[in-house]
């Protein structure tokens, strides 16, 4: 009997929109035999946690384990990620009001950040000219120092930096790693990689006899 080959490539982060994820829903998969294609695509993988974007680290080995589980002579090839992430976000309605909305407020912040950037700049990083010039301005009178520029750039500096690093003590303010975590997470994989690389040039790497 031919043993069937079973081609399958997987992304490195898959988003669903329902709790129970079949193998159809993450990888594209491909086999000569449609019936057994079929019974692949609807494989139960994982059952999310029903809440909003839950994620779930899985290794493709899962995924073959899965697949022989119908047949263990069955071949499979993995042509995509050896892990991947499958992240749960539940389908929301449209609200196109809301993303006009969102889209606006998102342009007007870049573009005032970028203006007052430039005046910054062209005052030699001196906020407290770029203030007083932006007050007479608008005002026709240079601000004495505490109007309401002043207070707001208090207030949103802070806050901004807490939402770009997304960390405050021990809380997230979003459930995706914080910058100084991806970093620390290059890092690491910097040393191991160098780990190995240093092994192989000294002939330390343990390998099959």
């Amino acid at each position: 009997m031919m043993q069937e080959i079973i081609y399958i490539k997987i992304p490195l982060r898959v988003i669903v929109n329902h709790k129970n994820v079949v193998l159809k829903d993450i990888a594209t998969i491909y086999c000569a035999n449609e019936e057994l294609l079929k019974r692949i695509d609807e494989l139960l993988l994982i059952e999310m946690e029903p809440k909003k974007n839950s994620q779930k680290a899985i290794s493709i080995m899962k995924v073959i384990a899965l697949i022989n589980s119908i047949d263990s002579n069955l071949h499979v090839v993995n042509l995509g990620e050896e892990e991947f992430l499958v992240e749960y976000q539940p389908e929301k309605a449209d609200n196109k009001i809301f993303e006009y909305s969102k889209t606006t407020f998102v342009a007007a912040i870049i573009f005032f950040g970028a203006a007052f950037s430039i005046m910054t700049f062209n005052t030699d990083v001196s906020v407290p000219d770029v203030f007083t010039n932006v007050c007479a301005l608008i005002m026709g009178e240079s601000g004495k120092g505490q109007g309401i520029i002043e207070l707001s750039y208090c207030i949103g500096l802070p806050v901004g930096i807490l939402v770009f690093f997304n960390h405050f003590s021990s809380k997230k303010v979003r459930k995706d790693p914080t910058p100084i975590q991806i970093e620390m997470r290059k890092y690491e994989k910097d040393v191991e990689n160098a780990i190995l690389s240093n092994a192989g040039r000294e002939g330390k790497t343990i390998d099959i006899d």
